[in-house]
């Protein structure tokens, strides 16, 4: 667990896209043939905005630009074979996709809205040739 205390210089509020905490909850088991681990990450919440305007507070940490915290669940098994080794990873298995951020284009009069990465799946396999 730890508290992100990034504050910006002029009028002591959190900075832009830094969260205020982050934290990390996991079980790991490792063994001669197979190692396996279930790892929960917490984000905080954080601001989007950046100062765009007169040089005042109020323009800083805007309420309405704020990312609430969110958790992110990813899963890991590697196996063990003779000379091979079996890999099995899912990245955040809950499917937990917050808003993160507003990308302004020229393209578009609107901004793009930024998500996590929905869940996906990874299934490697790695062989020794010699």
């Amino acid at each position: 667990f730890s508290t992100d205390n990034a504050k910006e210089l002029t009028f002591n509020t959190q900075v832009k896209g830094v969260p205020m905490m982050t934290a990390a909850l996991g079980l790991l088991f490792k063994s001669s043939r197979f190692d396996t681990s279930l790892i929960y990450k917490i984000i905080g919440a954080q601001y989007l905005n950046a100062y765009t305007g007169p040089a005042s507070a109020a323009n800083y940490n805007d309420p309405n630009q704020q990312i609430m915290p969110y958790g992110l669940l990813d899963f890991d098994f590697t196996w063990k074979t003779g000379h091979g080794v079996l890999q099995l990873n899912a990245y955040n298995v809950t499917n937990s996709q917050p808003f993160l951020s507003v990308v302004q284009t020229a393209l578009t009069s609107s901004g793009l809205m930024n998500h996590i990465a929905p869940s996906s799946v990874l299934l490697t396999y790695k062989q020794r040739l010699w």
